[in-house]
């Protein structure tokens, strides 16, 4: 583009907003539409001549803000057929009354959606065949609550959302493959949402509200079919021209049915966007025929009524962040991948997250071995305090029965003695009375009524005596 190139706004009617460019960063405030030129200082259209790209092999990269565009307001980035000025800037875009024109949109947007869509030619208009037509071949994010997969689009992409946080800036890439496939990624930080490709792409009724509910019932994309990127070819070399936009329309739930989610609908004289970094650059080469797999977010236009849902015959899966792969390398840091390397990733993903499962659950038993060692050596020490307690405890209980067994001595010895005496006096008695000599008598001679008492036989001194010994061996 020469020196003198720049952005020429246009916008028919009296209720337009501004635009402006400025240090590398162009934009628009409220409703308006703003062309980039060749020579952005001419006196009238007739003069003016836009600036022509073919994009083919060639990636368009931009920062975007989308943090002032509300609901029902569509911030828009886009290609259309080149049409020579004069009077007018000639605008054309795919809708009959624009002139149904060729149109590839990167970006129609706001801070609760978003979509990329191909528009190749008007054809069967609002049919949906299969054709990239008036309906287009579109991806989006934010008319439904979930992708295909069962990911809430919420986390994806919005205000404070987990991915492409729409509060700040955030970057995207949107290549042109030679042979005529689109390919759009959002990436914000570390962060990046692959979104549209060959494959994701779709020209399909939409769903009712209630079907919206059961991601299972989303219809599976049908893709871009050859015949459309061959007229994407065709459109690149015939040259097509950039413009910048922003509108409004009483419905917009095709686009932010779901990211509104009651919300009103917005005041576009109060909206604002603003793109900085725009550059276009060639592609890394990647092979032709490469299938491409982006992140499944919706791809339908509203439902009509009695529109039955469609079975869903896949469940594409996401492909884990920060998962190591050999994909082509592309401009901006990002990689494209084939099928069979999202396979391979997926499975060493699979096998790291079992891997991963595993340590976690030794690292839990060695914590409670841990656990069981401590309980064990508390134990012991509990068994120490108790045995300590037992020796104490038994200390004072034998104290106290040697004592007692001392006094009960005591008595019996004082008890013995006294047998012994009362015994001598009795023998003596015994022979003073007699006055005979003593003789030796068994005991069978000893008749039943004899006073005698045999002191083999006495119980007095023995039952004092032995009832100590059972003191002690009950103690």
């Amino acid at each position: 583009m020469s020196e003198a190139g720049g952005w020429i706004n246009d916008m028919p009617g009296t209720d337009h907003g501004s635009s402006f460019s400025r240090n590398g960063t162009f934009g628009i405030a409220g409703k308006q539409r703003m062309y980039l030129m060749e020579d952005a200082w001419v006196h009238d259209w007739f003069g003016a001549k836009y600036h022509i790209f073919n994009l083919l092999g060639k990636t368009v990269s931009y920062t975007v803000d989308l943090s002032q565009m509300p609901c029902g307001v569509a911030a828009c980035l886009y290609f259309v057929a080149n049409r020579k000025p004069g009077p007018g800037s000639n605008y054309c875009d795919i809708q009959p009354d624009y002139g149904g024109c060729f149109e590839i949109d990167l970006m129609e947007a706001n801070s609760v959606a978003y979509e990329a869509s191909l528009h190749t030619e008007l054809g069967t208009r609002t049919a949906f065949d299969g054709t990239c037509n008036m309906n287009g071949c579109a991806v989006n994010i934010g008319r439904y609550p979930f992708t295909k997969s069962g990911v809430h689009t919420g986390k994806l992409y919005g205000p404070g959302a987990d991915v492409i946080n729409t509060k700040r800036p955030f970057q995207v890439e949107a290549s042109v493959s030679k042979d005529g496939y689109m390919t759009v990624i959002l990436l914000q930080g570390a962060q990046r949402l692959p979104f549209y490709n060959r494959t994701s792409a779709d020209n399909s009724p939409g769903l009712s509200p209630g079907s919206a509910m059961h991601h299972a019932w989303y219809p599976e994309p049908g893709g871009i079919h050859k015949g459309e990127a061959d007229k994407v070819v065709k459109a690149m070399q015939d040259g097509v021209r950039l413009v910048a936009s922003v509108w409004t329309a009483s419905d917009t739930s095709w686009l932010d049915g779901t990211g509104c989610d009651g919300q009103p609908h917005g005041n576009i004289l109060d909206s604002k966007f603003s793109i900085s970094d725009l550059r276009i650059f060639d592609t890394v080469p990647v092979a032709a025929n490469a299938p491409e797999h982006a992140q499944d977010v919706s791809t339908t236009r509203p439902a009509k009524k009695n529109d039955k849902p469609a079975k869903n015959k896949t469940k594409p899966g996401l492909l884990p962040p920060g998962t190591p792969t050999n994909g082509t390398k592309m401009p901006g840091g990002w990689e494209c991948f084939t099928k069979a390397q999202l396979d391979e990733a997926a499975l060493k993903a699979g096998e790291k997250a079992k891997r991963s499962a595993e340590i976690s659950m030794q690292r839990k038993l060695l914590e409670q071995h841990a656990d069981l060692a401590s309980l064990a050596g508390r134990h012991l020490e509990l068994q120490r305090q108790y045995y300590n307690l037992q020796q104490q405890v038994g200390g004072t209980e034998g104290s106290i029965a040697r004592q007692l067994l001392s006094g009960l001595g005591f008595l019996s010895l004082v008890a013995l003695l006294g047998g012994v005496v009362a015994a001598l006096r009795r023998n003596r008695s015994q022979q003073t009375a007699c006055s005979c000599p003593a003789v030796s008598v068994s005991a069978r001679e000893i008749s039943s009524n004899d006073t005698y008492r045999n002191p083999e036989v006495d119980e007095g001194p023995e039952v004092i005596l032995l009832q100590p010994e059972r003191l002690q061996t009950t103690v």
